[in-house]
């Protein structure tokens, strides 16, 4: 193995052990290809939890959740907001109903779910085997802690609405407009 490669692998497993040791994440898989992909190497680090013993592995299945809320959710508003299709100003109301009954003062936009300048008081970990009709519910109930824009809060509750919002002005679901906007023209 030539020097460089020596020094990059020993970074990234430096680079790792440092975070599991910060708590940034529990563990990590890291796989670099090269060479047309005639040459990889795979790090593995850290374990599944921090309650866990279970050392992460090749196999290890990541749940992707926040990657997929930043990387194609706002992507596709941001592509929608770019033709037309949707605008930042537009209300969430009007494709999805009531959000929060009367408790806000303000109505909920586009602009304040990508900036995620809504604070919703709801845990969507409780609701991972929920169809996707309660989970909107269980949202749309939910109490603000503040009206639209006046709050950061990073929440999972505002890419779920962005991306039912999605679905609902187009007509097709997250996975379609991905392929059609994402990853088609990548080829």
């Amino acid at each position: 193995m030539d020097t460089c490669k020596q020094k990059l692998q020993e970074k990234i497993i430096s680079f790792l052990n440092t975070q599991i040791e910060a708590h940034v994440f529990p563990g990590a898989s890291v796989s670099l290809v090269w060479n047309g992909g005639e040459e990889s190497a795979t790090f593995l680090a850290g374990t599944l939890t921090y309650d866990s013993q279970e050392l992460v592995t090749s196999s290890t299945l990541y749940d992707t959740a926040s990657v997929t809320k930043s990387v194609v959710t706002s992507t596709l508003a941001l592509l929608l907001i770019e033709q037309g299709i949707i605008a930042l100003q537009d209300i969430v109301q009007s494709w999805l109903g009531t959000v929060n009954g009367s408790r806000s003062t303000k109505p909920l936009t586009i602009h304040h779910l990508l900036t995620h300048t809504v604070a919703f008081n709801v845990q969507l970990s409780q609701l991972k085997q929920a169809a996707a009709s309660e989970i909107l519910d269980t949202v749309r109930c939910a109490d603000m802690s503040s009206n639209p824009g006046e709050t950061y809060a990073y929440v999972n509750a505002t890419s779920v609405l962005l991306g039912l919002e999605l679905e609902r002005v187009t007509g097709k679901n997250l996975a379609e407009l991905a392929q059609q906007y994402l990853f088609d023209p990548l080829g």
